[in-house]
Formats: structure tokens, C-alpha cells, sequence
């Protein structure tokens, strides 16, 4: 979350080449906005065929490597409803979109 999080402010400051670098790290420890973001940013030409792919394969292994009996029983519990106390989250989720702003503003530059 936090590479994603770096990856965003760069891109918020008109950095891309450091954004794709951040987001890339952020999807090879499998988070998944990462990888969206990524997507958008090979749809723009901020990242190579290359380099999706990889970011993709990366991904994809960090989600495997994180799957075991437990931590589905885990997310099975959360999902009843007690991960949706956290305080943060309202604050969390309009943060997010101040981000996705400054990409759809490179989505209509590019």
C-alpha cells in the first residue's frame, strides 16, 4: 500500500518514470490498485509491454505465494462485517480518489 501510495504522489508531481517504478514494486507485492494503475499506464505508454508483463507475472506469484487454509478462514471471518470498522476508512477511500484524478489527467494529455 504504501509503494502504491509513493507511486501516486510522483505521479502527482508530474514524475511518471519513478510512479511506474513505485507501482511496479507495489504489484509484484501483490496490490491489486497497482496493477490497475499499471494498466492504465500501458494504455498511455508510461510502461513497456515488458514491463507489464513482468509487473503482471510478479503479481500474480505474490498472490500465490500469500494463499494457505488460514489466511482464507481469516478473510472469511473479516468479510462478516468486523473489517468495516475502521476509522480511517472513509478518510482512506477520498484520499483515493484525489489520486486516480491526476491519472486520468495524463489519460487525456497522452
Amino acid at each position: 500500500e504504501a509503494r502504491y501510495d509513493l507511486g501516486c504522489y510522483e505521479g502527482r508531481n508530474d514524475r511518471s518514470d519513478r510512479a511506474v517504478k513505485y507501482l511496479i514494486i507495489a504489484a509484484n507485492l501483490g496490490h491489486d490498485e497497482s496493477i490497475q494503475m499499471l494498466k492504465k499506464c500501458y494504455t498511455i505508454g508510461h510502461v513497456s509491454k515488458e514491463e507489464f508483463a513482468a509487473a503482471l507475472r510478479g503479481h500474480q506469484a505474490a498472490l500465490d505465494a500469500t494463499k494457505s487454509p488460514h489466511r482464507e478462514a481469516s478473510k472469511n471471518y473479516s468479510s462478516v462485517g468486523l473489517g468495516s470498522m475502521h476509522p480511517f476508512a472513509s478518510s482512506y477511500v477520498l484520499s483515493k480518489g484525489k489520486d486516480m484524478m491526476w491519472w486520468r489527467k495524463q489519460e487525456q494529455a497522452g
